[in-house]
C-alpha cells in the first residue's frame, strides 16, 4: 500500500480514536470524551475523519487539509471552551454567585479541584493531525 494513503487512513482513524476516548475527568462524571464533553464538536469531529479516509481511499491526498484544518479548529475549540468555562465558573463561585452558572460549569464547581485533563484523546487527536498533515504535504519530485 501507499504510505500516504496508509497515513490518510490512520489519521482517520486516529480522529475516530481521539473522539471517543477521555479529554476530562472528573469525580462526579468520571472520564468524559469530546463526544460527550460537546456532542456538536464530536459528531463534526467524526464527519471529518470519515472524509478525511474518504479522501485517502480516493487517492486525493493534497485535499486532505480540507480535513485537517477543521480539525485542529475543533480540537482549539474545545480546549479553550473547557479552560474558559472552568475559569468562569471559578471566578462565579468565589462570588458567591452559583445561580447563573450553566450545568458545565455547576459541574466544575462540584468537582472542585479534581477536574483534570486526560490526554489520551488529545494525544490521539493529535497524531490524527500529524498524520494527515503528513498525508497531505506534497512529494518532492527529483528529476
Amino acid at each position: 500500500m501507499e504510505r500516504k494513503l496508509i497515513l490518510g487512513i490512520a489519521g482517520g482513524l486516529a480522529l475516530v480514536l481521539g473522539t471517543l476516548l477521555p479529554i476530562i475527568s472528573t469525580d462526579l462524571t468520571g472520564e468524559r470524551s469530546l463526544l460527550d464533553f460537546d456532542t456538536t464538536y464530536g459528531v463534526m469531529m467524526l464527519v471529518i475523519a470519515a472524509v478525511a479516509m474518504l479522501l485517502a481511499v480516493l487517492g486525493r491526498y493534497n485535499q486532505l487539509l480540507i480535513a485537517v484544518v477543521p480539525a485542529a479548529g475543533f480540537m482549539i475549540a474545545t480546549y479553550y471552551k473547557f479552560y474558559t468555562a472552568r475559569s468562569e465558573a471559578l471566578a462565579l463561585a468565589s462570588n458567591g454567585d452559583v445561580a447563573s452558572m450553566d450545568v458545565f460549569a455547576r459541574m466544575v464547581i462540584s468537582a472542585g479541584t479534581s477536574l483534570e485533563t486526560v490526554w489520551t484523546g488529545w494525544l490521539a487527536l493529535l497524531i490524527g493531525l500529524v498524520c494527515l498533515s503528513i498525508a497531505a504535504w506534497p512529494d518532492e519530485r527529483v528529476r
